[in-house]
């Protein structure tokens, strides 16, 4: 359960003048406060220290949303201790049903044979499918970050998940983008070649030349206007 105090507010809209004066805040609330909404948004935004680790681990173990744990997770796993695997794993295993796009990431980003069978329980119990059918969202955010997490582990396990999506008629039983996410699948496919996707990466080779040729065509001048329109903000105060 997260409860969101008025403190939480107050950090949340709070300026500073330096970024030392918001980092000595940073510190206090992770480091003695960790209990509040603003500690688990604050791990987003700063960068992590060896001094946060036992508080992080304290986080990630707290009853709290599961919105508040993936991000404390992910800080976690920034760690890269072998001893957190089973914690890390275990906590994977309890949001299953409602893992987002970064438990997603935290299994590419910090890899371990272990995460396999969360991804593969994942799959098994159709919630790619399901969370497809409920959300547009999930089509272009945590879908294709499943689809790639996958294809990441390069293993026979991962290429029997990639095989059933890929093989599947229709593709997608679904209002989603179709299109795109497939797209997405054989990418990631393509970008993680070895011998547990030799077959797979065969069957897609004719598509993949399609879209590599168009990749090739669609490429802008390194001198185009990027359209991007710069603001100096050197005096501003330093936001949350």
């Amino acid at each position: 359960m997260s409860i969101k105090r008025f403190s939480d507010d107050l950090v949340e809209s709070a300026h500073w003048k330096t970024e030392a004066d918001k980092q000595r805040t940073v510190d206090e609330i992770i480091l003695h406060h960790g209990y509040l909404h603003a500690a688990y948004t604050s791990l987003r935004k700063v960068s992590l220290q060896g001094k946060y680790y036992a508080n992080i681990r304290a986080m990630v173990q707290r009853d709290r949303n599961y919105e508040e744990i993936e991000g404390a997770l992910f800080a976690l796993a920034n760690y890269k201790k072998k001893e957190d695997i089973r914690l890390i794993k275990e906590t994977l295993s309890w949001l299953n049903p409602s893992m987002s796009a970064i438990s997603f990431r935290l299994m590419r980003d910090y890899p371990d044979t272990a995460y396999m069978e969360v991804l593969r329980y994942y799959f098994d119990k159709r919630r790619f499918y399901r969370n497809l059918s409920r959300s547009e969202y999930y089509a272009w955010d945590a879908g294709p970050e499943f689809l790639r997490t996958v294809a990441s582990y390069r293993s026979d396990s991962s290429a029997r998940i990639l095989k059933a999506i890929l093989n599947r008629k229709p593709f997608c039983s679904c209002t989603a983008d179709t299109n795109s996410l497939k797209e997405t699948l054989l990418r990631a496919i393509w970008a993680n070649p070895c011998p547990a996707y030799v077959e797979v990466r065969r069957q897609i080779q004719p598509e993949m030349a399609a879209i590599l040729k168009r990749d090739s065509t669609d490429t802008l001048p390194l001198d185009s206007d990027s359209g991007f329109i710069f603001k100096d903000i050197t005096d501003e105060p330093v936001h949350w």
